[in-house]
């Protein structure tokens, strides 16, 4: 009975929170939906893969350095500042760079990279709760497991997701960005997670109300940051959108009160949570294609003509114009 106590408390208050949390990440992206099978394949990445190989990989390096020393504080301090950082964000990053090298196309902006490396975050952060809530049942029973669950949700629920993000930001750059620093940019995203990882890790080591106080606005800060970026990138992709929309209603693909309801964030975001808004299958597939015709010709822009992008505008002009009609 214990056990099954521990596992519905880990459960409700450990990995179902960040499974909500993942959900909400993917309303922002409204404008160009994500194929849900990769996105539910980066979550498991996050959950599964990245946790357990983080978890023999740190448990490697702390009895490494115990049976160096014999100091168990040396030991678990060393893996929770420089290996834990290191082989956590490794191990998740692996997972976008996945993304990056099969399913390249798939991220077409900062926002993608952001939800991507967001969903590896809050899946490796569901089984790290799990573990941690799990692990207080067995020691300090049902508060023990609920204090600990109050605690990480207070203080660090979005830790991991946020340091993903940033490499999912810098594997988005690589892929749409322009500028020297595209080549380097997944290298610096990378730099960047594991450098605050090592800080947020040290700041909660050190026994100090302070530096804990510092820690606590430290994640809340970068969280409060994250959010405000989503929404200015989500209202960028809008007016994208809208602007590549508009000189189709020119070249008579499609009318203007189309093009307002595919640019609308109502429609986009009904269309994308399959609200019954009066929405038919056939009008829900008219705004994928619209979206997906204003990306490519946005594709076009960035990189230059292609012979290949070409044909898949006019294949999209094709559909748009010829679902626009029925609708």
């Amino acid at each position: 009975m214990d056990l099954i106590s521990a596992l519905l408390l880990a459960t409700l208050f450990g990995m179902l929170p960040m499974v909500a949390f993942a959900s909400l990440l993917t309303w922002f992206d409204r404008f160009e939906r994500e194929p849900w099978p990769l996105l539910f394949a980066v979550f498991i990445w996050g959950f599964l893969i990245a946790s357990i190989a983080a978890l023999i990989l740190n448990t490697f390096f702390g009895a490494s350095i115990f049976l160096l020393t014999g100091n168990e504080n040396l030991a678990v301090g060393t893996t929770a500042v420089f290996f834990g950082p290191l082989t956590e964000e490794t191990v998740k990053g692996f997972g976008v760079l996945m993304v990056f090298l099969f399913f390249r196309k798939e991220i077409d902006s900062i926002l993608d990279g952001i939800v991507y490396g967001g969903l590896v975050g809050f899946g490796f952060a569901a089984a790290e709760n799990f573990i941690y809530v799990f692990s207080a049942y067995e020691t300090n029973g049902p508060l023990g497991s609920i204090d600990i669950a109050v605690i990480r949700l207070l203080m660090v629920p979005f830790l991991h997701a946020m340091l993903t993000a940033i490499i999912g930001m810098g594997f988005a750059y690589a892929s749409v960005g322009r500028g020297r620093y595209r080549a380097t940019a997944p290298l610096l995203a990378y730099a960047a997670s594991v450098s605050f990882h090592s800080l947020h890790n040290l700041l909660a080591i050190i026994s100090s109300p302070f530096l804990v106080l510092a820690s606590f606005l430290l994640n809340w800060s970068g969280f409060i940051a994250m959010i405000l970026l989503l929404f200015y990138l989500m209202h960028n992709e809008g007016k994208r959108l809208r602007k590549y929309l508009e000189e189709e209603v020119g070249m008579g693909t499609i009318t203007a009160d189309q093009c307002s309801a595919v640019s609308s964030m109502r429609s986009q975001a009904a269309r994308k949570a399959m609200i019954p808004m009066g929405l038919s299958g056939r009008k829900k597939r008219f705004y994928d294609i619209c979206s997906r015709l204003a990306y490519e010709k946005h594709e076009l822009a960035v990189h230059g003509r292609s012979e290949e992008t070409l044909q898949r505008i006019r294949e999209l002009r094709r559909q748009a114009r010829s679902l626009g009609s029925e609708s």
